[in-house]
């Protein structure tokens, strides 16, 4: 199943879709009524961020109201005002009625801040849904300044190339073929979601996009090539299986009940890795924020059941560094795998909306996986944090992934742009510890294989064990050097402090338990 969320600057409780495909279960789930508001999170706008604070605030005077006015009979009278002759009657009445007055306009004050965003998430699911529909209009108006640009040479220039036009119209009839695809995506989405009815068919009027959804859109068709083609299949290897097998390293069938594993994958995308890991029997939940992403991950999860029975164009958005003009129109097929093949009574969901908002319920995963992730933070410290409190005691956090921090350049957003370095001394101040650390692991994002410009990515690889797992080494050592009792003599203490040494633990990370 799919609790379902919002894309930047959208609202953001927990909702949930239909299920992924049949005998997926939804044990992981996350349930909204489970899950408190936490802090603004990491991907709000200030104008999102000051009105979670003010629900906050509100609720915070709510109950500090109710526990006002449950002891109103008892307050003591010496702080209050003197009472003229005869008014003891009405003083104690509106002592005890200013406290449920006030309560009642907080309570109504919080009524409009949720109308208010609920307007808001409704405006912002349809304005996704058109930029899916405005797709060919853009494109078609891209082609055509290209050719009115190309006509505008001279007569004996244009004679060279007698080619050129004719390639521009095979890319109109893939920015249809695209449209199409487009279209089927958002095909009745309105009513994905289980506990969600927008009442909208988004088959209304088309408006233009903005550039930014546009090229989100865009970036979006480029994800069904690296997580459902064949041709993304060397980027899978160099950036998810390196999660896949420390996974598989660090919780082997011999030891573990795979089914009883939890795993999350924040920033999933289009679900791929989420599902590869379910694929080999953990319970795996994916969790991403971008409606992009989740329009996307649910058609390819839930609509697609044939290997390569769709096809997209990702490649004619991009005119330049092009070896040749076929390279801009060739196609992908999606996807390379049945999606709905993975063994009977997987545990396979997915999650949309804020990572921090919706993961708050404390020591419940035990592995965590980010991959190309942490990078998406305003303050990467709140993910941190995050992951520090969700994790289980002895659980694990892989990280794959650069330090392309999204909110660099945007003046109006929260950036707090650390260091590997300045990163993983915060990791190491939480309590982590370091497991696996490689430093040049690389990788590509999306990329075009045929084209003549690609970015590589000299990535970070760790593996962060919870703290806790300490405990468990200290007994092991005792058990093995059959001391059944921790007394505090200087042969066990030398001991403790040689073993912490070897481990790069310190000692007052340990907590010493006695049998």
């Amino acid at each position: 199943m799919f609790p379902t969320g919002s894309e930047r600057g959208s609202v953001r409780r927990p909702w949930q879709l239909a299920a992924v495909a049949e005998g997926m279960s939804a044990t992981c789930a996350v349930s909204p009524e489970a899950q408190p508001p936490l802090p603004p999170g990491e991907r709000d706008p200030p104008a999102k961020a000051m009105r979670r604070r003010l629900r906050q605030g509100h609720r915070e005077e709510w109950e500090q109201l109710s526990w006002l006015g449950e002891g109103a009979g008892g307050v003591d009278t010496e702080v209050q005002p003197a009472a003229s002759p005869g008014d003891g009657d009405g003083r104690r009445r509106r002592q005890a009625q200013e406290p449920r007055a006030l309560a009642g306009a907080a309570t109504a004050a919080r009524g409009e801040e949720e109308a208010e965003e609920e307007r808001l998430e409704r405006e912002h699911f349809r304005r996704i849904i058109n930029a899916f529909r405005y797709y060919g209009t853009n494109m078609h108006e891209r082609v055509n300044r290209t050719e009115r640009q190309f006509k505008s040479l001279p007569a004996n220039q244009q004679s060279l190339l007698p080619q050129y036009l004719p390639h521009l119209d095979k890319i109109r009839k893939c920015i249809d073929h695209n449209q199409e695809i487009l279209q089927t995506i958002v095909k009745d989405c309105t009513h994905i979601f289980e506990n969600k009815e927008y009442g909208e068919d988004g088959r209304g009027k088309i408006t233009p996009a903005s550039t930014f959804d546009m090229d989100k859109l865009k970036s979006t068709l480029k994800q069904f090539v690296r997580d459902w083609s064949e041709e993304g299949k060397p980027e899978r290897e160099s950036c998810y299986q390196p999660i896949i097998s420390e996974i598989v390293k660090n919780f082997p069938k011999e030891r573990w009940d795979f089914s009883k594993v939890n795993i999350l994958v924040p920033g999933a995308g289009l679900g791929r890795l989420a599902w590869e890991i379910a694929k080999l029997g953990y319970a795996c939940q994916g969790n991403e924020w971008s409606l992009f992403m989740l329009f996307s991950s649910n058609f390819v999860l839930n609509r697609c059941s044939e290997i390569n029975s769709c096809k997209l164009y990702p490649w004619i958005h991009q005119f330049s560094n092009n070896r040749r003009s076929a390279d801009q129109i060739r196609p992908i097929y999606f996807p390379d795998v049945d999606p709905h093949s993975l063994p009977p009574g997987s545990n396979f969901s997915m999650t949309a909306g804020d990572f921090q908002e919706i993961y708050s319920e404390c020591n419940t995963w035990d592995c965590i996986a980010t991959c190309f992730f942490i990078d998406t933070a305003h303050n990467v410290i709140d993910y941190i944090d995050t992951i520090w409190k969700i994790l289980k005691p002895g659980g694990i956090w892989i990280n794959v992934g650069p330090l392309l921090y999204h909110f660099e350049n945007l003046g109006n957003e929260l950036s707090i742009e650390l260091s590997y370095e300045d990163i993983r001394t915060v990791i190491l101040k939480y309590g982590f510890h370091i497991e696996v650390e490689e430093e040049s692991v690389l990788s590509t994002y999306t990329v075009n294989e045929l084209s003549m410009m690609k970015y590589y990515y000299e990535c970070v690889l760790f593996v962060m064990w919870h703290r806790w797992i300490f405990n468990l080494h200290i007994m092991i050592l005792y058990e093995r050097l059959n001391l059944l009792s921790l007394k505090s003599d200087v042969h066990e203490k030398m001991l403790i402090n040689n073993y912490c040494a070897d481990k790069r633990y310190h000692v007052s990370h340990f907590i010493f338990l006695t049998y």
